[in-house]
């Protein structure tokens, strides 16, 4: 196999095996999402996520034990709207007023 063909793979396996170590590194908590995985699970760029964080729009814990701070996956449903078509989230950010 080349080493064309071997980066490729790599390329195509880096997301799934970032997540699959996300997953293993806390799974003792259900329902809370490290920063880069609570972009993912919201459908939006990680820095975007950041921007509404300090806005105030996400709301960060910090859990005993974690230095990082952790985001509730029931605050993202209510912020974030899933796609009618495939069922996935979406960037729509869902306000009081509506879509934005």
């Amino acid at each position: 196999m080349s080493s064309e063909a071997v980066d490729q793979i790599m390329r195509a396996l880096s997301p799934m095996l970032a997540e699959l170590i996300e997953k293993a590194q806390h799974p003792d908590q259900p329902g809370w999402f490290s920063q880069r995985a609570g972009a993912r699970y919201a459908g939006i760029h990680e820095g975007t996520f950041i921007r509404l964080r300090a806005r105030g729009v996400i709301k960060a814990y910090f859990l005993p034990g974690l230095a990082d701070a952790r985001f509730k996956r029931e605050e993202l449903d209510r912020l974030f709207r899933p796609n009618r078509t495939t069922g996935r989230r979406d960037a729509e950010l869902v306000t009081t007023e509506g879509p934005r």
